[in-house]
């Protein structure tokens, strides 16, 4: 399926690598460019359970303030829910439905804000590790193999750490 993979990459880049040259705007710019806790260990030790000041916080430390290294995260955690959406829908059915319906996930408007605003990080986070949690536990069920079971606990309870909404 790697050439499926590289065309659902392709749009997904396609759509969205024009968004690394943007700005820090909104909620970024008090969240990342104007927060002097961000280069603090502190400001890991705040977020509670909240996995994604850990991107900003390490993204930052590898990166600066560079707004795309920031983004590129959004980006890479969206390609994974395409892919796995993808992978999910091979499952239930036929070839052309899972190609199409993850085609239309990568590029569909209404996933912009989710992916290109570095705030909106946890949705394209915790949709990639609940898609993953899915993934795995299926593929428990279909080879009783405990090492499945147990990716899909930990991804669940990363999808929680991004965003409570899972729930």
């Amino acid at each position: 399926h790697w050439k499926v993979l590289a065309f659902l990459a392709f749009l997904v880049l396609a759509v969205y690598l024009n968004s690394l040259g943007n700005d820090f705007l909104s909620d970024d710019i008090a969240t990342i460019k104007d927060n002097p806790l961000i280069d603090q260990f502190s400001y890991l030790a705040s977020s509670g359970f909240n996995l994604h000041p850990t991107i900003i916080f390490f993204t930052h430390k590898l990166f600066g303030l560079n707004p795309a290294f920031f983004r590129l995260w959004n980006i890479l955690f969206h390609l994974g829910s395409v892919w796995l959406v993808y992978c999910l829908l091979g499952f239930f059915f036929a070839t052309p439905i899972p190609l199409f319906t993850a085609g239309i996930f990568a590029v569909h408007p209404l996933l912009t804000e989710a992916v290109t605003w570095i705030s909106g990080g946890p949705y394209s986070n915790s949709a990639f590790f609940i898609l993953l949690s899915l993934a795995a536990y299926l593929f428990w069920k279909k080879n009783c193999r405990k090492q499945f079971y147990l990716v899909s606990i930990l991804s669940f309870i990363l999808a929680l750490g991004f965003s409570e909404k899972v729930f």
